[in-house]
Parts: C-alpha cells; sequence; structure tokens
C-alpha cells in the first residue's frame, strides 16, 4: 500500500484511531501493551531500558506524546489492519474478521484497563546494558504457531521484549520525513511483537501488501540481509507470516473498517498516526 495512505490520517482521525482501536471493550483472547518506560526495566531476556529520547531522530512537528501515539496507531494497523481476501485475494484473512488480539499504551507497566485478562508487555526505551542490537523478544512465549501459549515460563504481565530506541536512532539518517522516522520505530515494535507470537527471520524477501519486498519479520543480519534503507517503508507481514499470526491467536469479527475505507476517509488533509530462544531484528 502505499506509504501516505497507510501512515497518514485526517488531524482528528490521528488520535481517535489510536483511541478507539485500543479502546477498551469486552474481554478477548490477549494484550499486548506498548510499554513506553518511565524508568529501569528488565525484560525476560535480561535486556534492561530506561526511559527513551526522540531528540536524536529529528522529528520536526511531532511531541513525544504524538510519536507514542504515531507508533501505537502503526503498530495496530500492522495487526489489525491487514487486508482480507475482499481486498486481497492473496490475504489468508477472511472478509469481515481481524486478529483476535488487542493492542494498548502503558507507561510504567500499568495494567490494562480494557477488560483482557492476559496481557503482556513489551517495553519500548533506551538501552542501559551495552546492547546493540534495535530490539529483542521471546521466541513464542506469549503464543506458538498452534495458538498454545504462553509458553517457557512466561505469564500474564511478562515483559516479552524490547526496543532500544537508542539504537534504532542510529539508522535515524535514512529518514527524510516524520513518517519514516515512526516507520523506523514502528516496524521493529511489530517486529519483536511477532517473534513472542512464533514468527522468525525469513530468509530473504516474501509476498505482502507492503511497500517493500521485505516483511516485517525481516532482518539486517542472516538469514534475511534486509538493506537497512527498507526500515524506513511501510513494511507489512507477509502473507505466510500472517497466516501463521491466525494460528497463533485466533480471528474475530472485525469491528474497525476495512483498510480501503480508512484510505477513503483519509483521503485530504493528513497528518501523521504512523510513522527459552533469543531472537534479534
Amino acid at each position: 500500500m502505499p506509504i501516505t495512505l497507510r501512515r497518514f490520517l485526517p488531524v482528528g482521525l490521528a488520535f481517535a484511531a489510536a483511541l478507539s482501536l485500543a479502546a477498551p471493550r469486552p474481554a478477548e483472547a490477549l494484550t499486548i501493551s506498548l510499554d513506553f518506560v518511565t524508568g529501569a526495566t528488565t525484560d525476560a531476556l535480561g535486556v534492561h531500558t530506561t526511559t527513551a529520547d526522540y531528540s536524536a531522530f529529528g522529528f520536526t512537528s511531532m511531541s513525544t506524546a504524538q510519536i507514542q501515539s504515531s507508533i501505537l496507531s502503526a503498530v495496530v494497523m500492522d495487526y489489525l489492519g491487514f487486508p482480507t481476501a475482499a481486498t486481497d485475494a492473496s490475504s489468508p484473512l477472511a472478509a469481515g474478521k481481524q486478529l483476535d488480539i488487542n493492542f494498548v499504551m502503558s507507561s510504567g507497566a500499568t495494567t490494562p484497563t480494557n477488560g483482557d485478562s492476559e496481557y503482556y508487555f513489551v517495553a519500548i526505551g533506551k538501552s542501559t546494558g551495552g546492547d546493540t542490537f534495535l530490539g529483542q523478544a521471546c521466541i513464542s512465549c506469549v503464543r506458538n504457531s498452534s495458538g498454545v501459549g504462553p509458553n517457557f515460563g512466561a505469564h500474564t504481565g511478562t515483559l516479552v521484549g524490547s526496543i532500544l530506541v537508542d539504537n534504532i536512532a542510529a539508522l535515524a539518517g535514512l529518514a527524510d520525513t516524520d513518517i519514516e522516522r515512526v516507520n523506523l520505530l514502528a516496524e521493529t515494535v511489530a517486529h519483536e511483537v511477532g517473534h513472542s507470537l512464533s514468527l522468525e527471520h525469513p530468509d530473504g524477501p516474501l509476498a505482502n501488501p507492503g511497500d517493500s519486498i521485505y516483511s516485517i519479520m525481516g532482518t539486517g543480519a542472516s538469514p534475511t540481509n534486509m538493506p537497512n534503507d527498507q526500515r524506513i517503508l511501510d513494511r507489512a507481514f507477509a502473507y505466510t507470516e500472517f497466516s501463521q499470526l491466525i494460528g497463533a491467536v485466533g480471528v474475530r469479527d472485525a469491528d474497525v473498517p476495512e483498510p480501503a475505507s480508512w484510505m477513503i476517509f483519509a483521503f485530504g488533509t493528513a497528518a501523521l498516526v504512523r510513522v527459552v530462544q533469543r531472537r534479534r531484528g
């Protein structure tokens, strides 16, 4: 999908989308909370973070709160805005369905208030342990590909992975726009959540509905060897990866418009909404 359509919405919709897609609703199966940390954290794999500073990215017109809301909105679209078979014949997702997963924001790993009894956290912060990778999460610790979980000692409330904002900032020179800067951050978050839901790194490019021949689960290291300039694009899960996500978390009736509806509604004035095993992305 064109980056301008997937990542931009009218000003009022920018925050309405994040709020409505992450708003409280009757309990479903699972919530992943993006924890924008405000102090020291240690995840299940021993990665340490503290409060992140986004100034090195060069955002031109976005506050920290807007950056964080845009990251959430982008991750929501990656998981809940995937095209269905009604609009993309290659999609494994049936018309009128979406993944049975919810996303919210937190600060300090606070318990979600959306009614879900099972939830996990992903820390988004600055590395304090000298780690050099962009992010990390435990493979299949939330769900395996058959939908069984939690696994490997994980339990409700586990911090299953970490996104190292300061390390991602080293790639900020690749981005020319705020939307590309958010892509750098959000796709790393979506990638690490994918690991916790059984996805691993592909061997190379995979067919997908995004702006890159590389999927969200692509990595710059072996086996994918994805060029870093692909990280600023609006990537998507590969069709095969999304099929595996369906097996991991199941589906429910969609309660948001299809992607095409979002694009029609978004046309016009725009504002950014986007921009146990060890695996590094």
